[in-house]
């Protein structure tokens, strides 16, 4: 390994990338919170074309093997593109702080840009969060601080399947034990499940000063799973659980996976075992499983291996 690979960082890593694509070809963001327009982290490059970030990271990569791959190795590097530049996210986790509802400024952990759209999930999808956030206010529970550590209401996030139905989590602060925030919370749920798409609400608790979008759970409301299907097989998602994160390249993503895994024994020949290690709900393991002898997918998280 070079001395290069051995010092590049992943904060150096991303430096690379948004050096080549401010060099590109410019566009006009289609959201009001994307840089120029406003400070949203959520979209770095809304005012580069797509084609130029996609130019972008497969010059990061090359740089980044240049020393250590063949010549001909890094030609062959590319980059899959989303079919659809937008609306193309299965999770999404909006922090609520101090009186917004939002994501991180770029570059600034505990500033909030209140958003009032947002183009990485449908917009119908984000429309619902927040009215379920506005609705969880206008009930009186409180924002969580993110400097003073103080508050309830911490997260929204919201599952998407490939169908746009929604599974929807609420990560709260604290465990409601003497009971004073569960009928405001009965309300919220009822609120966000009498919204098109919404299948489930979930109650989740990180009563940690870590920062995380995740939680224990303490109540769900309606389906606790969000089924998200996946070409011919139906799988099944928590609140909390790992899943490929763009709908539009998960297929593609699974069928270069299998071309792969099965060419590299040559035409008419079964891979005797393969291993899928963090395996999640077994997406990659299931895509497989009719043209290898043996799968063994593995998973530590119980939620995803149930």
């Amino acid at each position: 390994m070079t001395q290069n690979a051995k010092t590049l960082t992943p904060k150096l890593f991303r430096r690379q990338v948004i050096d080549a694509a401010r060099n590109g070809e410019t566009a006009t963001p289609i959201c009001r919170h994307a840089p120029p327009l406003d400070f949203c982290g959520g979209c770095t490059f809304q005012d580069r074309s797509y084609a130029t970030q996609v130019a972008a990271k497969l010059a990061a990569l090359r740089a980044l093997w240049q020393n250590d791959l063949p010549a001909e190795l890094i030609e062959g590097i590319t980059v899959v593109g989303s079919p659809e530049p937008f609306a193309y996210r299965t999770r999404m986790d909006y922090v609520s702080s101090k009186g917004r509802f939002g994501l991180r400024r770029g570059g600034k952990f505990n500033y909030i840009v209140d958003l009032q759209e947002c183009h990485l999930v449908p917009p119908a999808a984000f429309a619902i969060a927040r009215g379920v956030y506005e609705h969880a206010t206008a009930l009186g529970l409180p924002d969580y601080n993110l400097r003073s550590h103080e508050g309830f209401l911490r997260y929204l996030v919201v599952r998407r399947s490939p169908q746009d139905t929604l599974l929807l989590a609420m990560v709260t602060a604290a465990p409601d034990h003497a009971g004073e925030r569960a009928a405001a919370m009965e309300q919220v749920a009822a609120h966000a499940l009498v919204q098109p798409g919404v299948v489930g609400f979930h109650w989740l608790v990180n009563d940690a000063v870590t920062d995380i979008s995740f939680g224990a759970p303490m109540r769900h409301w309606g389906s606790d799973l969000l089924e998200m299907q996946v070409g011919e097989r139906t799988l099944a998602i928590g609140p909390n659980t790992f899943f490929q994160n763009n709908v539009h390249l998960l297929l593609p993503l699974l069928d270069d996976v299998r071309s792969a895994v099965g060419g590299s024994q040559g035409a008419g020949t079964r891979v005797s075992a393969v291993a899928d290690l963090y395996g999640g709900v077994g997406t990659i393991a299931l895509h497989l499983a009719a043209h290898v002898e043996h799968i063994t997918c593995v998973e530590s998280f119980a939620e995803s291996a149930a």
